[in-house]
């Protein structure tokens, strides 16, 4: 129970840190009129993952182009998703 008990604070612990990079990310984002494309990462979604993919129909719904915080908070979701997937 205990080591269950360290493992759950790590893991809290590390969620934590990775928002905290998140917000210092976002804080330090490009203006808003500075905008990603989209299309290379839509391109290898197509390419590269499995047609049932909620990670691949996500990317694929996209606009062509972000701005720069929209990219870093969807980011984290993108890659959780893809956690979930793999």
């Amino acid at each position: 129970m205990r080591q269950l008990q360290k493992l759950l604070e790590e893991a809290l612990k590390a969620t934590l840190e990775e928002s905290r990079e998140l917000k210092d990310l976002i804080a330090t984002a490009p203006k808003a009129s500075a905008k990603l494309d989209m299309r290379r990462l839509k391109d290898f979604a197509m390419r590269n993952l499995p047609e049932d993919s909620k990670l691949r129909i996500l990317i694929l719904s996209e606009k062509d182009e972000l701005d720069a915080k929209e990219f870093i908070a969807k980011l984290g979701i993108w890659l959780k998703l893809l956690k979930l997937e793999s």
